[in-house]
């Protein structure tokens, strides 16, 4: 966050510790009104943060090979985008995120993206993912489509918000 947003913001009364600004809103600890929090600099003392969801293949995927990729948030999460490396992107296809058992695609038959469309420099990699509790799997399964083995890495950045 830019040190000159946080400035204008008053300072955290005397004694609050680590308890959220005194003039936060009260927040639902779950639905999509949880993780509803714009990262201004307001909502940044109330809790609300923007932080990656990793997904790293650990090891070289082979050619051909569909590799579904596993990650745990450990709060509340909701994924708004999408990036995979521009470096990889052409050497790889990745099927819908799905959340939980919920894939975030309206085909019924799924079907396979292009990762290069996800790469940092895209214009339509945002989405507005589902909302999920922490410990709910978010996977992301991908096909390597190159002619040589490689490791993958992709993030879902996303809103969490912090309590405390």
């Amino acid at each position: 966050m830019h040190a000159g947003a946080l400035a204008r913001i008053p300072a955290r009364r005397a004694g609050q510790g680590t308890a959220p600004y005194a003039g936060c809103p009260p927040r639902p600890l779950f639905g999509p009104e949880a993780l509803s929090c714009d990262p201004d600099a307001a909502n940044y003392l109330c809790g609300c943060r923007v932080y990656a969801l990793i997904f790293d293949s650990g090891v070289d995927i082979g050619v051909g090979a569909v590799v579904p990729l596993v990650a745990r948030p450990q709060k509340p999460f909701r994924g708004q985008l999408l990036v995979i490396p521009s470096t990889i992107g052409p050497f790889f296809t990745i099927q819908p995120p799905v959340i939980g058992t919920d894939p975030q695609s309206v085909n019924a038959q799924g079907g396979q993206l292009l990762a290069q469309s996800m790469s940092e420099v895209a214009v339509n990699n945002w989405g507005n993912f589902d909302s999920t509790t922490a410990g709910v799997d978010v996977t992301l399964t991908v096909t390597n489509i190159g002619l040589i083995a490689r490791r993958f890495f992709a993030y879902i950045w996303g809103t969490v918000y912090k309590q405390g």
